[in-house]
């Protein structure tokens, strides 16, 4: 049996030999020629948003932030139990820099061996009916500082709400071959899912295909937002986030190797979505401008001034957030 895919901040290691990064430019969809690479950017955080401070949990990881309404913005991120079991919760903000935390959106289960014991790495999508879907990756309890005994078994799943506040189970969207042998991937981990223009939903998933060596950030689509299909791989790497900016899709990955704490968070731009330029380099640094050194999980938003800010995970017990300073 492969080792699957593991997406986790917290060590951020991946259990896999991702393929080299230098020929992933220009993922699926046959562009006839490369795009040209996205400017170096610098990010430097300037506060943070979410702190551990509930009793009764430990940390939080895997930041995802929505714009509801023209006046509030909402936070969805991980949040680790006692227990080693994982929630996801919600926080809410009126201006994205002060940030109340609200309560648990979605449970991840009580029982170790349930595959749905570790869930996080929410990725929201307003819908047209004006409700709200999480998906999010979720797994039975695995030994996060050593990931091979037991490892986790990752799949994308998705819940479905009225209000974005509370939400109720789907189901699997994208399974993995230890629990459905008929699955796209082998194993699904940490995605965003975004609704392209041209109406095609579109899952950015951290995972691998059921051969060995075989991981890295693969596109599947779907017309419905329910049954996704045609895994192509984009680029070496993993827990990406995805934003339509300015006339273009720009997606930010997670280029940690083997090995390593971390590796450094790539930037591809696309026109559709589907065809990606090569990646170029993104520098985070903390408020006294030490650079990042471990898998951030970066999520991000769209402020009210047009501008994009960024968050992740922050010694693993906080959510920092980033203006950027470069170019």
């Amino acid at each position: 049996m492969n080792t699957p895919f593991v997406s986790n901040s917290r060590i951020a290691l991946v259990a896999f030999t991702f393929l080299a990064l230098a020929g992933c430019g220009g993922g699926g969809g046959g562009a006839s020629a490369p795009l040209p690479a996205p400017s170096a950017e610098v990010w430097k955080g300037v506060g943070i948003a979410i702190g551990t401070g509930v009793p009764g949990t430990t940390s939080v990881l895997m930041p995802e932030v929505v714009q509801v309404s023209s006046g509030l913005f909402r936070m969805y991120y991980g949040q680790g139990r006692l227990d080693g079991g994982w929630d996801i919760w919600y926080a809410e903000s009126v201006d994205g820099n002060h940030w109340t935390v609200g309560t648990i959106a979605l449970a991840g289960a009580t029982d170790p061996a349930d595959p749905e014991f570790e869930i996080r790495g929410a990725s929201l999508v307003h819908l047209p009916t004006g409700q709200w879907r999480m998906y999010y990756q979720a797994t039975p309890k695995f030994d996060e500082l050593n990931p091979t005994n037991p490892p986790p078994f990752f799949q994308m799943m998705s819940a479905i709400s009225s209000d974005g506040v509370t939400f109720t189970r789907e189901g699997v969207r994208i399974g993995n071959e230890h629990f459905d042998p008929r699955s796209i991937l082998g194993a699904a981990a940490h995605a965003r899912v975004i609704q392209l223009d041209s109406g095609t939903y579109a899952a950015y998933v951290s995972g691998r295909l059921r051969t060995p060596n075989s991981g890295g950030l693969y596109l599947c689509l779907s017309s419905d937002g329910l049954v996704f299909h045609s895994p192509q791989f984009v680029v070496a790497g993993g827990d990406p986030y995805v934003v339509r900016l300015n006339g273009q899709y720009l997606l930010y990955v997670d280029t940690s190797l083997p090995g390593s704490s971390f590796g450094g968070e790539a930037l591809l731009a696309s026109p559709d979505g589907i065809n990606w330029s090569p990646p170029s380099s993104v520098t985070l640094e903390d408020a006294g401008g030490t650079k990042i050194n471990y898998g951030p999980d970066v999520g991000g938003l769209v402020m009210p001034n047009g501008k994009l800010r960024l968050f992740s995970n922050y010694n693993f017990s906080s959510i920092l957030f980033y203006d950027r300073i470069t170019p």
